[in-house]
């Protein structure tokens, strides 16, 4: 049984399920899918790594107003090798964030950032802010 682990665990570091993707990485993904995008927002959702799960979080957060369900996989997808969240949004609001986060915390993970393109930039807010 220990060996099954072990092999189970070497099994997920190596085809990068478990793999931490460096900071700069994660942020240079991010910007080469939110650039000139400024309807898309981008959530940072630290060990967000089972598909299953994913999947009934991206249609939980699809039915949320102001989701812009034309643009994505109905409005929302999800990169779990960078564990980020994309959602296109119709309107801009603090309100809409708060509803995805608290969906995303329902679900039982915690978000740590939130991304936005704005004026030719990649803007990076911290969840331990408060959202403005």
């Amino acid at each position: 049984m220990k060996n099954y682990i072990s092999s189970l665990l070497l099994l997920l570091i190596t085809t990068g399920v478990l793999a931490k993707i460096p900071e700069d990485e994660r942020e240079n993904f991010i910007t080469k899918k939110l650039q000139d995008q400024p309807n898309l927002i981008a959530f940072y959702i630290p060990g967000i790594i089972c598909a299953s799960c994913s999947i009934g979080l991206s249609i939980h957060i699809g039915k949320i107003d102001g989701i812009d369900k034309a643009k994505l996989e109905k409005g929302v997808e999800l990169n779990l090798k960078n564990q980020v969240l994309f959602i296109a949004s119709k309107i801009e609001s603090s309100v809409l964030i708060n509803q995805v986060k608290n969906a995303i915390e329902k679900a039982g993970y915690e978000p740590s950032l939130w991304y936005k393109w704005h004026e030719n930039s990649l803007i990076t807010h911290s969840f331990k802010n408060n959202i403005q």
